[in-house]
């Protein structure tokens, strides 16, 4: 029989399970939302710690890296100096098959715009179809560059432009006839007078306008360059870990230096084709000297998802490829550039993904992707926590994780630690 008591007791239990499982919902609820927000904070608590590790407290991260921005402009030559009639003609000439010898090649049968301004091949396509020794290499912001060629051949735009157009493997065509050829098409006769002042079509003017136009081919609204400008949602937080990886234990920073990611150096970078009975030597056959045989330009990454394959000889069809490469220390060891420094690379460092990006790219290679993309995929951008400074001088084992203060002037010890931290996952976002 249930006593008054006992229907006290059951009452008193019902209220208070009833309470306690009110109190273990909202609990959840609390718990899930706050999930939803550590996750949308991800890139809040980047700043955070970046701005503990910087002697000057700013939250936008990518402005601490200002040696990464591009000037507006590239430097042009006082003899040619930027001139918007000029340039247009320039592009007239550039899109023109007419300036080969048989009417079939213009320059950008090679250097087309719809692949990145290269032309998607292992080695260039020449006259008639000759299959060339190297690859094409894109003209994005070609005009910063202080040299040019695969092997430094041309030091200027304007040293460099004729030579394609009058190389019998390639355009096949001879000065004389470029200039014959144009000066009995009206268009171009009043298109030269216009640039310059009433003057007639040569042989230079053509030189100068080709490499006037070249220069405007500028790349520099990428997400990786709005990250430099202090929009620090610019990048996932996935492409800033790669940035970091690019600059530190990556090595990536030794070659493919700010602003324009070269050190417009030559390097050898171990191909297997430089094991080859008769290899290419690259900037051996312009400068004989043991360091310079097999060594070729380090080339801008500026959207260099767009332009595989990759290297002087089409070698690596993927970025990923690349990165392999690279965490190898290179094939072959003969002559290699004192700058091919074995990366120690992790797991994450190789094959951390962001599963909302189709490109599904290391972040080595995905910060390649970005700063040398401004459009479709999400660029890899390399930005490191530590300053680029350190990733030259931080060579020793021992000194990973470390580079003192009083070397960058920025950072201590361990700094780049949380960017590789599993427990902060990338947004889930494209960039």
């Amino acid at each position: 029989m249930v006593t008054a008591k006992n229907g006290l007791t059951i009452k008193y239990l019902s209220v208070t399970g009833f309470f306690f499982v009110c109190f273990l919902f909202l609990s959840l609820c609390a718990h899930a939302q706050g999930s939803q927000n550590d996750s949308q904070s991800v890139v809040d608590r980047l700043t955070q710690w970046f701005d503990s590790v910087f002697e000057k407290n700013n939250p936008p991260i990518g402005v601490q890296f200002k040696e990464w921005r591009l000037s507006r402009n590239p430097p042009s030559p006082a003899s040619n100096k930027m001139n918007e009639k000029k340039a247009a003609l320039g592009k007239m000439l550039f899109f023109d098959p007419r300036l080969s010898g048989d009417g079939s090649m213009s320059c950008a049968s090679c250097h087309d715009p719809k692949r990145g301004w290269a032309d998607g091949l292992a080695t260039a396509s020449g006259h008639k179809g000759k299959s060339l020794r190297r690859a094409t290499p894109s003209i994005i912001n070609v005009g910063y560059n202080e040299i040019l060629m695969w092997d430094g051949r041309a030091k200027s735009l304007e040293d460099q432009a004729l030579g394609p157009i009058l190389n019998p493997d390639e355009m096949h065509n001879t000065r004389k006839n470029l200039v014959e050829t144009l000066n009995s098409i009206p268009g171009y006769i009043e298109a030269f007078k216009d640039a310059y002042s009433g003057l007639r079509i040569n042989e230079d003017r053509i030189r100068r306008s080709l490499a006037m136009y070249q220069r405007k081919i500028i790349v520099r609204n990428s997400p990786f360059d709005r990250w430099l400008q202090g929009d620090n949602e610019a990048m996932t937080v996935q492409q800033v870990r790669g940035f970091a990886v690019f600059t530190e234990n990556g090595n990536c920073i030794l070659c493919h230096r700010p602003p324009n990611f070269t050190d417009n150096g030559f390097h050898n970078i171990g191909l297997a084709s430089f094991a080859a009975p008769s290899p290419d030597l690259g900037r051996h056959e312009q400068k004989p000297a043991q360091l310079t045989r097999g060594a070729f330009k380090t080339p801008s990454l500026r959207n260099v998802a767009q332009t595989a394959p990759y290297f002087h000889d089409g070698s690596a069809a993927s970025l990923e490829a690349v990165v392999e490469h690279y965490s190898k220390g290179g094939e072959i060891e003969n002559n290699l550039s004192p700058n091919m420094i074995k990366p120690k690379l992790t797991e994450q460092n190789k094959s951390d993904r962001d599963v909302e990006s189709s490109w599904h790219l290391a972040p080595v290679s995905q910060w390649l992707l970005t700063v040398i993309i401004s459009y479709r995929p999400p660029i890899l951008v390399s930005v490191r926590a530590q300053g680029y400074g350190c990733a030259a001088r931080r060579l020793q084992p021992e000194r990973q994780g470390t580079c003192p203060t009083e070397e960058t002037g920025r950072l201590g010890p361990g700094r780049a630690r949380s960017l590789r931290d599993d427990r902060h996952s990338a947004t889930r976002r494209q960039a």
